[in-house]
């Protein structure tokens, strides 16, 4: 648990840290705004693309071994970022960071899940959450006073010092139960990488307003042909890189589709509120984030809650709860949040916050006792990259409807007044999904049951 907490601790502090040092790296780099972006966006895309590897290899080599090649990726990549000469070292830098923390995001959970028997796995996964609900929280604040006293090189440092920890992966996780004689499928794993690379990008650049659309196209191209081929790959390989089992396996399968629709609604809350509290209501940046601390405090808290929840309650109960608050939250987000009192504002998005966190915990619990150990690591990593899809996909709808929306002089949403109708109408659209996901949670077993 320690070991666990301490890298997810790490990884996360990292990814918060790096945004309020980008106008820094900027002007000592002379970089624009579009190349700073790719400092984000090379991480991003390594670590969605990255992480179904590692399940894959924890499968096949032992997780202990899998987390240890993570680890040592990351203090490459944060070692290159440091001493970076130029803006395409820092770059490939940043995507060796991305590869490293696939494994923490992958593997982590999966690690406690190996680790604690069911009755007890909902609290270890909310302890986990809670962790990096500290990180995401202290980030910004840790990474602004770094980047006064030393300069922003030392926040690549610091993942220098955790990517040293490796040698200590072996004692403090569990090895899992590798198979014995499996081979990594290269090709079944080059084409999702593709196809996962190519759409990623694509919704990443379609959910900017200066998205080039022959380059959004190029790149839907390039992941549509590595899906097919991968189709093509999964019916034909001895043993494919997803396991089949994992296709054939009904909650699994619902569990991941639960899992696409209701994290792009959920995270678009968090990364797309600072809009229009600062367009429509006015507000700078100090006090946008002092709206939006209550959201990230009430993370830490019901992460803790919401492993006992799951623990006491089973994995469906909470799941359904957690996806109703945040479809409250969307619908009242619309009417009351974007042109409203603050502390409406504030309120909603930590009441959005509470139930994703809620249905967050139970959903990795409920993956993890609809597979059998042998293929656990890539069952819950495969999950975790839909998470990466999903939040792509919520921000293209936000950023779709609020363009549609932007000359409308009323909202769909009769109780919003005012300005702001396309934000009100964009997180009202949110919410669409998230009553699908309601339904479909209906048809989940019951009863928690290990495989």
């Amino acid at each position: 648990m320690a070991f666990t907490c301490v890298a997810a601790f790490a990884v996360a502090l990292n990814a918060t840290m790096l945004p309020v040092a980008l106008g820094r790296i900027g002007d000592d780099l002379s970089l624009g705004t579009s190349a700073l972006g790719w400092l984000l966006t090379s991480y991003f895309l390594a670590n969605g693309v990255a992480v179904p590897f590692f399940g894959r290899l924890a499968d096949l080599q032992g997780l202990d071994r899998a987390f240890a090649g993570g680890l040592v990726a990351f203090l490459l990549g944060s070692l290159l970022c440091a001493l970076a000469p130029d803006y395409l070292a820092l770059v490939i830098g940043r995507g060796l960071q991305g590869v490293g923390a696939a494994a923490v995001v992958g593997l982590g959970p999966t690690a406690l899940s190996l680790s604690y028997p069911p009755q007890r796995r909902g609290a270890a996964i909310g302890t986990l959450g809670a962790t990096v609900g500290v990180a995401y929280a202290a980030g910004p604040v840790v990474g602004g006073l770094l980047i006064e006293v030393i300069g922003w090189r030392w926040l690549f440092a610091a993942g220098v010092l955790f990517g040293a920890l490796f040698p200590l992966a072996a004692r403090a996780l569990p090895k899992g139960s590798p198979s014995t004689g499996g081979r990594l499928d290269l090709p079944g794993g080059l084409f999702l990488g593709v196809a996962l690379a190519g759409g990623l990008f694509a919704l990443t650049e379609g959910g900017q307003d200066t998205g080039a659309p022959a380059l959004i196209a190029a790149a839907a191209g390039v992941s549509a042909v590595g899906l097919a081929a991968l189709v093509v790959r999964q019916r034909t390989a001895r043993e494919p890189f997803v396991p089949r089992p994992l296709l054939a396996n009904g909650p699994y399968l619902l569990l991941s589709l639960l899992t696409l629709l209701f994290v792009g609604s959920n995270i678009t809350v968090n990364t797309t509120l600072p809009l229009p509290l600062a367009q429509i209501g006015g507000l700078s940046a100090s006090r946008t984030g002092l709206a939006l601390l209550p959201a990230a405090l009430t993370t830490i808290l019901a992460a803790r809650l919401s492993g006992w929840a799951v623990d006491t309650f089973g994995t469906v109960t909470p799941i359904r709860a957690g996806v109703a608050a945040v479809v409250v939250s969307l619908v009242l987000l619309s009417a009351f949040g974007v042109n409203g009192p603050l502390w409406a504002a504030s309120i909603l998005a930590a009441m959005a916050s509470v139930g994703a966190v809620l249905a967050k915990v139970a959903t990795t619990k409920a993956v993890s006792l609809s597979v059998p150990r042998h293929s656990l690591a890539s069952a819950i990593s495969i999950n975790e990259s839909v998470w990466f899809v999903g939040a792509s996909l919520g921000t293209v709808l936000f950023s779709a409807t609020v363009s549609a929306r932007a000359a409308a002089d009323a909202a769909v949403n009769p109780l919003h007044s005012g300005a702001g109708a396309a934000y009100s109408d964009a997180y009202l659209a949110l919410a669409l999904p998230l009553t699908a996901v309601f339904i479909v949670t209906s048809r989940l077993p019951r009863r928690d049951r290990q495989t």
